[in-house]
């Protein structure tokens, strides 16, 4: 039998035989394939892409590293444009941070030259060939290149930006046609790709340089989706003639119930108020029947965004969508938009009439509505309600013992903190805040073992550290005088 040390010994050998016979076998195949080289210089690329977060020194360095990398690579593979793009990508970036200065925007050039030889139909060789053209002052040539890289590769979503800002800029140096129909044609596909993204952009700068209501045609051509989204968006901003004119671009059945909806935020943004309810119905009613709920609840909250919580309430009652819990999301959504303090008290009232008990959170409302029409009891009285509703939440214990230390019942304050110890909030702040109100009634004693409260649970809080100074300093100066 085989000593184990010398069959172990063995199997080691073997399996390293192995590894690098594996080893020198892939990097022979890959050298026929043209990828053994890609470790070697991949690295250099990926750090090349980050190196913003260096100094500018560092950054050249880098920068020539992976240059010097690329040209091995290029020396071993003169046909891949792949690797002549990419190099002049990295020229480029050397030339952006020096400037232009130097030979490198014509090394970049040259680079490309000899990617486009390999691959003419590439819309990135032209893209970066008029980048460096616009660098150099060379804007006829610059149009020429983008032009051709818009028409290769029309889906590019990084390099659309830099084109259309092109575009802007030669439309404002030039007011030629052709510059402002290209721009409409990268805002489009922006606008396309990601509305949201680019809206806010896009859409003003379209806004400012279109001579007649026709040129929106540029940017939304037959795009019924685009034509509704930009109109939405004028309608938020008040831009009324503009998003009616979008809305004409929509004509198709399928889009019919959007349509309405958008004519009747439309004529309720410009006062028509019955003809607003009429067509709000209209699209609900177009609308199909397992989607009617979402259109109710859309139509709701843009009657309420536009302080119209009566007519809100009213469109809901004749719904089948009238229950509590959507009532009390309209009512919140109320709140938050500060709409008119009276309708908004007027309904939670007839909420509470109808339904009985009602959620923590309207409570609380109901107790801020009190307070703001100088009825202080009624807001204590739901203020007590929600804490009772939802004893953890914080905000409620706030606006509970605010309203208390507004009319003196500072006693009542402790006494509840004693009662309730296991709920209150146990941080820092809340400690000093209590410190502050007990200080504001002359409580300096409830105010210093507030304070030190504080203190014992954050020894660095310079707010409970300030107070405590500051309590120790008055009883001081009584103590002197």
């Amino acid at each position: 039998m085989k000593n184990p040390r010398v069959l172990s010994f063995n199997c080691i050998v073997f399996a390293l035989l192995l590894l690098l016979s594996c080893y020198i076998t892939y990097d022979i195949w890959g050298v026929i394939r043209g990828d053994a080289i890609r470790p070697k210089y991949r690295s250099y690329w990926k750090l090349a892409k980050h190196i913003q977060f260096y100094e500018e020194p560092s950054q050249i360095k880098i920068l020539n590293l992976a240059i010097s990398k690329y040209e091995k690579v290029i020396a071993q593979q003169p046909q891949n444009p792949k690797y002549h793009l990419e190099i002049a990508r990295l020229y480029i970036h050397l030339a952006n941070l020096l400037k232009f200065e130097g030979d490198y925007a014509n090394k970049a050039f040259f680079a490309l030259e000899k990617a486009k030889k390999s691959f003419p139909s590439w819309g990135l060789i032209y893209y970066y060939q008029g980048f460096i053209h616009w660098e150099k002052k060379e804007y006829e040539e610059a149009e020429k290149c983008f032009f051709q890289s818009q028409i290769l590769s029309p889906c590019r979503e990084d390099f659309s930006t830099q084109i259309a800002e092109f575009w802007y800029a030669r439309w404002k140096d030039t007011q030629k046609e052709h510059c402002r129909t290209l721009l409409g044609n990268r805002f489009r596909y922006l606008n396309t790709v990601n509305f949201d993204r680019y809206a806010k952009s896009t859409l003003p700068v379209w806004k400012a340089i279109a001579a007649k209501k026709s040129d929106w045609t540029y940017l939304i051509s037959q795009k019924e989706n685009l034509a509704l989204k930009a109109a939405h968006w004028m309608l938020e901003k008040n831009e009324l003639d503009l998003a009616e004119e979008l809305l004409n671009y929509v004509s198709s059945e399928e889009k019919k119930q959007q349509k309405l909806f958008f004519k009747a935020y439309l004529k309720l943004s410009r006062g028509d108020t019955h003809q607003a309810m009429h067509l709000f119905e209209k699209s609900v009613q177009a609308q199909s029947p397992s989607f009617r709920k979402e259109t109710i609840n859309k139509a709701v909250k843009t009657l309420v965004s536009l302080d119209h919580l009566n007519l809100a309430m009213l469109f809901l009652a004749e719904t089948d969508c009238d229950d509590l819990a959507t009532r009390q999301t309209v009512l919140e959504q109320a709140f938050l938009k500060k709409v008119s303090l009276p309708s908004l008290l007027l309904w939670l009232e007839d909420t509470q009439r109808e339904y009985g008990d009602l959620s923590p959170y309207l409570d609380f409302i109901f107790s801020q509505c009190h307070l703001e029409n100088h009825d202080v009891y009624s807001a204590i009285e739901y203020a007590q309600k929600a804490f009772l509703g939802d004893n953890r939440n914080p905000r409620y214990i706030y606006n509970l013992y605010s309203l208390w230390f507004s009319r003196g019942l500072e006693a009542k304050v402790s006494f509840h903190l004693q009662k309730n110890a296991h709920v209150i909030p146990h941080t820092p702040n809340f400690y000093v805040w209590l410190s502050s109100r007990f200080l504001s009634c002359k409580k300096r004693s409830k105010a210093l073992h507030w304070a030190q409260k504080a203190l014992n649970l954050d020894p660095y809080n310079r707010r409970a550290q300030e107070r405590i100074r500051y309590i120790k300093d008055i009883e001081r100066k009584r103590t002197n005088s």
